[in-house]
């Protein structure tokens, strides 16, 4: 394996798993924020969307390291659709993640002036809202990419006619397969028609 193929699986290595983790916080945050939150309820989500921030910044690192120093290249991803896509959809992400950070932050400072702090209702629908809306624009995140590895979205003429060559490719593939097979099942009923009967 040559030092930019093992550059390349390391970093989508780590891509990934910070990308999954950023999911969790997200997930962890959907399921924490409701209106029965006390003070250490409040306390945990204020400490854990501070992961947040760490990850996201992480896998804009990791990933624009990936783009520029692994196998395919920037030249592969800079013309892709679905690559600038996946870049808007997750800053998209970050722009609604920051309503639901400052509403965590301020209720961390009320419940630190006063134990019996608890979070207004509407406040806490708001903030479900926003961590909702998070969700689905984060799950737009793995289609792009999935459609970006496979060139989809591609304005370089060249990914576009080997995207085009290798879907012909598989066709033909799949045809000559079909056609073997029929040809072994007519040679297969040949054999059993020419055996002697007893």
């Amino acid at each position: 394996m040559t030092a930019s193929a093992t550059t390349d699986l390391h970093l989508a290595i780590a891509h990934h798993l910070l990308f999954l983790l950023l999911a969790g916080v997200l997930a962890f945050e959907i399921s924490a924020v409701r209106s029965s939150m006390d003070r250490e309820a409040i306390l945990r989500v204020a400490r854990v969307d501070a992961w947040y921030g760490i990850l996201a910044v992480a896998i804009i690192v990791v990933g624009f390291s990936r783009a520029i120093l692994a196998a395919k290249g920037w030249a592969y991803y800079s013309v892709n659709l679905f690559f600038w896509a996946k870049l808007g959809a997750f800053a998209v992400v970050g722009l609604l993640s920051i309503m639901p950070t400052v509403e965590f932050i301020c209720w961390r400072k009320a419940i630190s002036a006063n134990l019996t702090f608890a979070p207004a209702p509407h406040g806490i629908r708001n903030v479900r809202r926003v961590l909702f809306a998070e969700a689905i624009v984060f799950a737009l995140i793995p289609a792009f990419a999935a459609a970006m590895a496979r060139s989809y979205g591609s304005l370089s003429p060249w990914h576009r006619s080997n995207l085009s060559h290798m879907g012909k490719t598989r066709t033909r593939r799949c045809s000559e397969t079909a056609t073997m097979g029929k040809i072994a099942s007519q040679q297969g009923w040949v054999a059993v028609s020419e055996k002697p009967f007893k």
